[in-house]
């Protein structure tokens, strides 16, 4: 894996274009809560399922709805996420 960090490109992740070819529903969690790379490579996670593999349904787990709220705006500043 090149990096944790979002916009790094898709190289290094291209091998589970075939692992996820056929799926619907990708679960992302984390062995702590507040680990920066975790969130790191969650949104980078987030950023290869919605640009290279058409995911358009984000459901994000928050225990505060500020945080909920920063991170739909921030998806929405992207153009990665758009409210029905």
């Amino acid at each position: 894996m090149k990096s944790v960090k979002a916009e790094s490109g898709f190289e290094d992740l291209s091998p589970l274009k075939n692992v996820l070819k056929d799926v619907q529903i990708v679960g992302l969690g984390e062995a702590t809560h507040g680990t920066k790379e975790f969130f790191q490579m969650k949104h980078r996670m987030l950023e290869f399922l919605v640009k290279e593999m058409g995911f358009t349904v984000l459901a994000l787990e928050f225990n505060y709805i500020g945080k909920t709220i920063s991170m739909i705006i921030f998806f929405m500043a992207k153009g990665m996420l758009t409210l029905l």
